[in-house]
C-alpha cells in the first residue's frame, strides 16, 4: 500500500481547495491500495480521446461515461451518465452529455428543491442562471470500462469507512446500489451490515462478523442453488484495505497531515474471475485535527475522596446546590477545619471559614484536592465559573474541580466560554505544568464509598443504604444517576455513582480507567449520551480490558434515533450512523448494550446479584431449567427463548436420571395424575413449597442445566407465600418456599433467578429473595429476556467465572 501517493492525491485536491475527490481519483487511491479497478480515463475535452483510448486498452470494449463535477451529486438524475457505449462513439456521446446536463440537473433540482445542495439552492428561482453555474462546474468526463456482472440480489455490495469523532475510522459492509438502505432495512440488524473499527483487522474475526450477513451469504453461493459470486477471502482482504486507508489518515497516525472522512465504494460488483470492481467511488477528506492532551486520571482520586475542599457560590442566608454538596460532605465525615468557603461578606458558614475573594483564599490556603465551582457561568466578568476556573488553574489551587453550574454548552455564550477553557486547560497541560482535573459542568456530583458531593439531599432519595455494593455507576445525566440509585434501592447499594456533566475536560474513559482497577466494583453501568472527541475508542479498549477479567460493563447510549446525513456523505453514513456504530462498537469491546431503561437497570441486577456464579467454559446456547405452576408463563417463558430474531435460549433437555427422580418426587406427592413431566415443568397450583424444593434442588443439580428460571404465581393457597407478621403462613420460614430458594441458591453455582407474577402484597417475598442474591422479577417474560441476554452476554464474552 503506497500510501505516500495517496496522500499526494489528497494534497492536490486540496490545493484546488477541494475537499471531495473525483471519481477517478478515488480509483487512484484504490489502486495504490493494491486493489483491483476497471480500466479508466478521464478527459476534459473530447480533444485526443481516441489516442487515450487506445493507449489505456479501452478501444475495443463497452464503456460507460459519467460526468465529473464535485457539485452533481446526482449524476443520474442529472443524465450525466451513459452506458454501453461504444469507442468510436464517445466523442459524440461526451458532447451530447455536457449539452443535456445544465438542463436535465436544473429541472431536478427545481423539482426536487429539498434535496438541492446548498450551493445551488439560491439560484432555483432562476432557470437560466441555474444552468449556466452548472455548466461551469462540470470540470470533465469519466469513461470507463464497462464490468459485465449478473444482476441478482448479492452482486452489488457497499464498502464504505468514515471517520467518527468518537470511535475514529470505522468501516462497513453490505448490500450495495441504490436500494442499499432498503436491502439493510429489510434485514434484521445482525443479518443486515456489519460495522467495526478499522484497527480491528484479524482475518478471523472479520469473517465472524460478515459470514451470517445476508449480503455475504449471496456473494458466497451459500443461498440453495445459487454459484458463488466471489470468495468471503476476497471482501475480507478489501475490507482490510479499507482499514489501513482510512486508519493511516485518522487520528490513530500522528503524523497524519489529512483525515478520510468518508470513503465509500458503492457498488462493488463480482466480474469476471470472481473479482470485486467499484462502478462508483466518493472521498471526503479534512485537515487534520490535533488530538487534545490527556488527563492525569490518578487526580480522579482528588475528586471523588477529597480530604481538603474549596468552595465557591455558597449563600449564607439561603439553600444553594454548593451549599448541599458542603453540608453532604460533612455528613460523610469530612471535618468542617478541611472545607474552606470563599464569599465577600461572611466570616463563617455552617461553621467553615470563609475568605473574601479567590485571592485570599490562596494566600491562606494554598492548595486543596477539590473545589467546588457553584457560581453562574455567565455574569459579571472576573466572578463567572468560567473566570473561576481559569483562576484555579492558572494558579495551581487545586488537584481536581467539580463545576455544577450549568450554561456552558446549552448556550452561545456559554459555549465560547467553555471552548476557550478547554483551550486555556489544553495549553496548560502541552507546556507541562501541574493542571487539575475538571468535572463537569452541569455535574450533580458524586457518590464515592462515604464521601458524598451531590447537591440533592440525602434524605430525598429512595436509596437506603442496603443492598450489594459492586456496582460504579457513570451517567452523563446526574438525573439518570440518582434515578438508577432509587430504582435499585434495597438490592444494589452502588459503592461509586459519578455524575459526568458536559465532559468539558474529564471524560468517561477517564472514569472508566480510574475505575478498572479500584478494589470492590465488578459491574459498571454508564449512561452515555455522547462521547467526546476519540473518547468512544479510548472506551472501547479499556471495556476490551475489563472484560478480560471478568468484569461487566452494561451501557445505555441515548440517541437512537436517526438524524438527517448530508447528501454529499453518500450510503455509508446512513447505514452506520452515529447510534448504529457506536452500539456495534460498544458491543464488539465487550461491553452490553441496553435497549432500554428497564432493561439497563435489570441487567445490572442480574450481573450484580449473580456474582460467583459459573458457566462451563464452551458452553454456545445456554440451557434453562424452567418451571411455572401457571400454563401462561410456561408459553410466556417459550416465546422469550429469541430476541432480535435470533435464539437466545434453549429449554434444558433433563438425563434420563433426572427424568426418573422428577417421576418420584411426583409420585411421592401424589401428583402423577395431575401434572406431565415436560420440558417447561408445569407444576399447576397444586403443588406445595416442598415440590418446589426438591423439583428446583434436582433439576438445578442436571449436567445439561445452565441457568434456572424459577416462575411463581404465589396466590395459590398450596404456597407460603406471604409474610408471618401478618398471616398464618410464612415465606420465609424453614418450611416457606422463598427460604428454600434462598437455601438452593447458597448451594448452586449456577445463575438462577425467579419471577414472582403478582402485585404489591408479595414485595415483602420478592425483597427477601433478593436479600439473598436471588434476582426476583414480577413479570415472567421480563425475567425469561433478560436471563438469555444474561446469558448469551457471558458466553459471547467468556465469561465463565466470576
Amino acid at each position: 500500500m503506497n500510501f505516500e501517493k495517496i496522500g499526494n492525491i489528497l494534497d492536490s485536491a486540496a490545493a484546488e481547495k477541494r475537499f471531495v475527490l473525483y471519481e477517478h481519483e478515488v480509483y487512484e487511491i484504490l489502486e495504490n491500495a493494491v486493489l483491483k479497478v476497471p480500466g479508466h480515463i478521464f478527459v476534459k475535452t473530447v480533444k485526443g480521446i481516441g489516442k487515450k483510448l487506445k493507449d489505456n486498452f479501452l478501444d475495443k470494449k463497452q464503456l460507460v461515461v459519467k460526468v465529473v463535477s464535485d457539485r452533481i451529486i446526482h449524476k443520474t438524475e442529472a443524465g450525466g451518465v451513459a452506458i454501453g457505449i461504444e469507442a468510436e462513439d464517445i466523442p459524440e456521446t461526451v458532447e451530447e452529455l455536457a449539452k443535456k446536463i445544465p438542463p436535465t440537473y436544473a429541472e431536478w433540482l427545481r423539482e426536487n428543491k429539498a434535496k438541492a445542495p446548498d450551493f445551488y439552492r439560491e439560484l432555483l428561482s432562476n432557470k437560466k442562471k441555474l444552468e449556466t453555474q452548472i455548466a461551469k462546474d462540470i470540470k470533465g468526463f469519466l469513461i470507463v470500462e464497462m464490468i459485465e456482472y449478473r444482476e441478482v440480489f448479492g452482486s452489488e455490495c457497499i464498502i464504505g469507512a468514515k471517520f467518527d469523532k468518537a470511535f475514529g475510522p470505522i468501516v462497513m459492509f453490505g448490500p450495495g446500489g441504490t436500494r442499499s438502505e432498503f436491502y439493510a432495512g429489510s434485514f434484521l440488524p445482525h443479518l443486515s451490515v456489519a460495522i467495526t473499527s478499522a484497527i480491528t483487522r484479524d482475518k478471523e474475526y472479520l469473517e465472524k462478523l460478515i459470514k451470517d450477513l445476508a449480503i455475504t451469504k449471496a456473494l458466497s453461493g451459500s443461498l440453495r442453488g445459487e454459484k458463488p459470486l466471489t470468495g468471503i477471502k476476497n471482501i475480507i482482504d478489501t475490507i482490510i484495505a479499507f482499514q489501513k486507508i482510512v486508519d493511516h489518515f485518522s487520528f490513530e497516525n500522528r503524523d497524519a497531515k489529512w483525515f478520510i472522512e468518508d470513503l465509500e465504494v458503492n457498488p462493488y460488483v463480482c466480474g469476471k474471475n470472481n473479482t470485486l470492481y467499484p462502478l462508483d467511488g466518493m472521498l471526503r477528506f479534512s485537515p487534520a485535527v490535533p488530538v487534545p492532551p490527556t488527563r492525569n486520571v490518578k487526580k480522579v482520586k482528588d475528586l471523588l475522596d477529597p480530604g481538603k475542599v474549596g468552595v465557591i457560590g455558597i449563600s449564607g442566608t439561603k439553600i444553594t446546590p454548593a451549599g448541599t454538596i458542603v453540608e453532604n460532605l460533612i455528613q460523610s465525615g469530612v471535618s468542617r477545619n478541611n472545607i474552606s468557603i470563599v464569599h465577600p461578606k461572611e466570616a463563617e458558614i455552617n461553621g467553615c471559614l470563609c475568605y473574601d475573594s479567590l485571592d485570599s483564599f490562596k494566600k491562606k490556603i494554598k492548595k486543596v484536592d477539590l473545589f467546588v465551582v457553584g457560581v453562574p457561568a455567565a455574569g459579571p466578568k472576573g466572578r463567572t465559573a468560567i473566570d473561576v476556573v481559569e483562576y484555579v488553574v492558572k494558579n495551581n489551587l487545586s488537584g481536581s474541580v467539580l463545576i455544577i453550574s450549568a450554561g456552558f454548552d446549552e448556550t452561545e455564550h456559554g459555549r465560547k466560554g467553555a471552548e476557550k477553557l478547554r483551550e486555556y486547560i489544553a495549553d496548560s497541560r502541552l507546556k507541562g505544568k501541574d493542571t487539575p482535573v475538571i468535572s463537569g459542568p452541569n455535574n450533580l456530583g458524586n457518590i464515592y464509598g462515604r464521601i458524598d458531593t451531590r447537591f440533592t439531599p440525602s434524605y430525598k432519595s429512595s436509596a437506603n443504604g442496603v443492598g450489594r455494593k459492586n456496582v460504579a455507576l457513570i451517567c452523563q445525566s446526574g438525573a439518570f444517576m440518582l434515578t438508577r440509585l432509587s430504582g435499585l434501592a434495597g438490592v444494589v447499594n452502588p459503592a461509586t455513582a459519578i455524575s459526568i456533566g458536559n465532559q468539558l475536560d474529564l471524560t468517561f474513559s477517564d472514569y472508566l480507567e480510574f475505575l478498572e482497577n479500584q478494589p470492590g466494583s465488578s459491574v459498571f453501568g454508564v449512561y452515555i449520551e455522547g462521547f467526546r472527541y476519540g473518547d468512544g475508542l479510548k472506551f472501547c479498549n479499556i471495556v476490551k480490558r475489563m472484560t478480560s477479567k471478568g468484569k461487566k460493563v452494561i451501557v445505555y447510549k441515548a440517541g437512537k434515533t436517526p438524524e438527517g446525513q448530508d447528501a454529499t456523505q453518500g450510503h455509508t453514513a446512513s447505514l452506520a450512523g452515529d447510534y448504529a456504530a457506536a452500539e456495534r462498537l460498544l458491543k464488539q469491546s465487550g461491553a452490553f448494550v441496553a435497549e432500554s431503561f428497564r432493561e439497563f437497570q435489570s441487567m445490572i441486577k442480574l450481573s450484580s446479584l449473580l456474582e460467583g456464579s459459573g458457566i462451563d467454559p464452551g458452553v454456545k446456547m445456554p440451557r434453562v431449567a424452567a418451571l411455572s405452576n401457571a400454563g401462561f408463563e410456561k408459553c410466556a417463558i417459550g416465546d422469550n427463548l429469541y430476541a432480535g430474531g435470533r435464539k437466545i435460549m434453549d429449554i434444558a433437555d433433563y438425563t434420563d436420571k433426572t427424568k426418573k427422580l422428577i417421576h418420584k418426587i411426583f409420585e411421592k406427592y401424589g401428583l402423577l395424575s395431575f401434572i406431565d413431566i415436560g420440558d417447561i415443568l408445569d407444576l399447576t397450583p397444586i403443588a406445595n413449597d416442598a415440590v418446589y424444593k426438591e423439583i428446583v434442588e434436582t433439576i438445578m443439580e442436571d449436567p445439561n442445566v445452565d441457568c434456572g428460571l424459577i416462575s411463581i404465581v404465589p396466590e395459590t393457597a398450596m404456597l407460603q407465600t406471604l409474610d408471618s407478621k401478618k398471616h398464618k403462613e410464612s415465606f420465609s420460614g424453614d418450611t416457606g418456599i422463598a427460604r428454600y430458594l434462598a437455601d438452593i441458591r447458597n448451594n448452586t453455582n449456577k445463575p438462577m433467578i425467579v419471577s414472582l407474577e403478582s402485585g404489591k402484597l408479595y414485595d415483602p417475598m420478592a425483597s427477601y429473595l433478593e436479600m439473598a442474591n436471588i434476582p426476583t422479577f414480577r413479570i415472567v417474560e421480563s425475567a425469561a429476556s433478560i436471563l438469555g441476554k444474561y446469558m448469551q452476554f457471558r458466553i459471547t464474552n467468556k465469561i465463565w467465572k466470576y
